[in-house]
């Protein structure tokens, strides 16, 4: 097991590095066979010998966040790991969150006023507005009164759906890598409101996040 000593609130690219690499070794627990185990024994002993020792080990980090992020690496790292999780016949998810793709309702003349619009944001109590701005084939995050941001590359996949690569990002709360991929797809344009909704997943899995991006 890879030690990990984190302080809170530091998550630099060589920390986030020492995860991705902890969520890699993990996975090999799937290399041996447990065809005779269901699928809750199996996530139980993963949890017992992989993820709770790991987490454990990092007494000066917020315990929540570093699970966060090590579920995040794993899901983009371990298939077999993505499989079992989401395999739940009565998955617990929030209401921003679910198994189901959500069949897109915009039309493609939606599409292009999303383009155009090029800057949106969200607001959080507390936390004040964060911006996203898209141009020049680059989808970028910004923190309103900071210098925090993060940059992607994107390119439209079809006519509602367009795939991000996390480039870079000075965010501490960032939990990507570079070349990561997200799919994004726009599912809902209420036009009164000024406000697009859309899907967010990581390539290659099925579980879908949620988010409302609002536009002057």
């Amino acid at each position: 097991m890879i030690t990990l000593f984190i302080s809170i609130n530091t998550i630099t690219a060589q920390t986030l590095e020492e995860i991705n690499q902890a969520s890699i070794k993990m996975c090999e627990f799937f290399d041996a066979d447990k065809s005779n185990k269901t699928r809750k024994e199996i996530l139980e002993e993963f949890w017992k010998t992989e993820t709770r020792p790991y987490l454990l080990q990092s007494t000066n980090f917020q315990y929540y966040e570093l699970y966060q992020i090590l579920e995040t690496r794993l899901f983009f790292n371990c298939k077999a790991y993505h499989d079992l999780t989401i395999s739940d016949p009565e998955p617990i998810i929030g209401p921003d969150t679910s198994y189901e793709r959500i069949k897109s309702e915009v039309s493609k003349s939606s599409v292009e006023k999303f383009l155009k619009q090029k800057q949106f944001y969200y607001e959080m109590a507390f936390v004040g507005k964060t911006y996203f701005e898209i141009a020049d084939g680059i989808w970028k995050i910004h923190k309103d009164k900071t210098d925090d941001y993060t940059l992607y590359k994107y390119k439209q996949l079809n006519d509602t759906q367009f795939e991000l690569e996390f480039i870079e990002s000075n965010d501490s709360e960032n939990k990507y890598l570079k070349g990561d991929k997200l799919i994004i797809e726009i599912i809902f344009f209420d036009r009164k409101d000024k406000q697009f909704k859309l899907s967010k997943s990581i390539k290659g899995t099925s579980i879908y996040d949620f988010e409302y991006y609002y536009y002057d």
